[in-house]
């Protein structure tokens, strides 16, 4: 089963980039160059151990799990709850309905 097919120089490296989110598919025709691909000569390749171009961001380095999560999220509920709070006595109060 052939899971990647690339023509290339032998003499030269190759690098493989993965990851990119924002990144689209590449727009060219492979009908054009099947048969030549196809009928190039074949070997088989060994991927290299994995190598990050960027450091991790603080999150992917230290992920909130156990008891680190449950307090991370009980210490934003209350900051929530009491920026809600605030936001509450600061809006006017209705005004009283008019007595007949």
């Amino acid at each position: 089963m052939t899971r990647l097919l690339y023509k290339g120089t032998p003499d030269r490296e190759t690098y493989l980039y993965y990851g990119h989110e924002g990144a689209g598919a590449p727009r060219y025709d492979l009908a054009l160059v099947a048969t030549e691909m196809l009928a190039a000569e074949k070997s088989a390749v060994a991927l290299a151990a994995e190598e990050r171009l960027r450091t991790p961001s603080w999150l992917e380095a230290t992920p909130l799990a156990g008891r680190a999560g449950w307090v991370f999220w009980g210490v934003l509920a209350l900051v929530v709850a009491g920026l809600l709070l605030v936001i509450a006595r600061l809006l006017p109060q209705g005004a009283a309905p008019p007595s007949s």
